[in-house]
């Protein structure tokens, strides 16, 4: 069995219908892996929906900073998507990995997914 960081590999992410076509950059240059599906994602939404991504990804990251206070909590407030997101990650391969991961659990809620496990310390 392969143990991945990723909740759904990349290259196994359903896109939806395409609505915008805004260039977002947050994962360059962090990984040598197609980050393309989680751009491609984002671009499904409305421009005034990309807010609610962000405040779930916030969330998140108040839970698993709860139970590994190494990993900071992305600030709460967004002003630019792209930018406050790399300005989080700070080309930090972890924190890269919360956030592609926050991205996938937010279209494909891991409820959905029966074979993951939720946070643990273990």
């Amino acid at each position: 069995m392969d143990i991945s960081v990723f909740t759904i590999h990349p290259n196994h992410i359903k896109i939806p219908k395409k609505i915008n076509n805004i260039s977002y950059s947050f994962l360059d240059n962090i990984y040598d892996i197609n980050f393309q599906p989680y751009y491609d994602l984002l671009n499904t939404f409305e421009d005034f929906r990309i807010k609610n991504i962000y405040h779930f990804i916030y969330l998140r990251s108040i839970l698993i900073h709860k139970k590994f206070n190494s990993i900071p909590i992305l600030k709460k407030n967004m002003i630019s998507f792209n930018d406050d997101i790399i300005q989080y990650i700070n080309k930090d391969k972890i924190k890269a990995i919360i956030i592609m991961n926050g991205i996938q659990q937010y279209f494909t809620p891991i409820k959905d997914q029966p074979h993951q496990t939720q946070l643990s310390n273990s």
